[in-house]
């Protein structure tokens, strides 16, 4: 029943109609043709959701969806399935997280996705389910700014955007695997860590509008 959703955390749209509702404590919702199935972790089912709290929720090209838990890391609903898969830390292995705690989903056009955790940022190469993880290296100048990421967005040229809390917001550069640290002015006299930005959206004209969580909405425009 859509009215016993309690506290939502995400809402995605998937390419064939249906909606799609993470719960923060009462797992994921499904709405298709008017019928609403509701998923929860099954104690003895290793094809359930592996988590009740939902952080997060994307679509890959294959309209695959995939779901960020608190605590218990990734999932992916297979649509020719109907199962989920589980993908969560691995230490030492190419197809382990960094962390169990996700916090951002966002694919990009070259079939990667990338997943922000509380613990730095993973990429999944979706054609090998290899993952790349970066952390913050405080002596290397084009390393990852911090490592809890709010928020991801690919903007209309393919380029990976990065909200990092108390960090600002910084730019992965996909072919050299570094990172610049975008400073975003305003008619504020803050900086763009001060900003406290949490979201980012760019908008049919190119402008980027960065959503703040103590200090409103900044409109700005790249290489201006």
């Amino acid at each position: 029943n859509i009215n016993e959703i309690g506290s939502v955390s995400s809402i995605l749209c998937a390419r064939d109609g249906s909606i799609w509702i993470g719960d923060y404590y009462s797992g994921l919702i499904r709405i298709k043709k008017n019928k609403t199935v509701r998923f929860m972790k099954e104690a003895d089912n290793p094809n359930s959701i592996s988590d009740n709290y939902i952080t997060a929720l994307c679509e890959d090209k294959d309209g695959n969806i995939w779901i960020g838990t608190f605590a218990s890391g990734l999932n992916m609903y297979n649509i020719k399935t109907n199962k989920f898969e589980r993908i969560g830390v691995k230490s030492g292995s190419k197809h382990g997280l960094s962390s169990n705690f996700i916090t951002a989903l966002c694919p990009d056009r070259k079939g990667n996705l990338f997943i922000g955790t509380t613990n730095g940022l993973n990429v999944l190469d979706l054609s090998t389910n290899e993952i790349s993880s970066y952390k913050n290296n405080p002596s290397y100048t084009n390393s990852i700014s911090g490592n809890n990421i709010l928020s991801i967005y690919c903007d209309s040229e393919d380029n990976i955007w990065l909200a990092i809390e108390g960090k600002g917001v910084n730019l992965f550069d996909s072919k050299k695997k570094s990172f610049t640290k975008v400073y975003i002015e305003s008619k504020t006299d803050l900086t763009g860590e001060e900003k406290n930005i949490v979201v980012i959206y760019e908008d049919s004209n190119k402008n980027f509008w960065f959503g703040t969580s103590t200090n409103g909405v900044i409109k700005w425009k790249k290489n201006s």
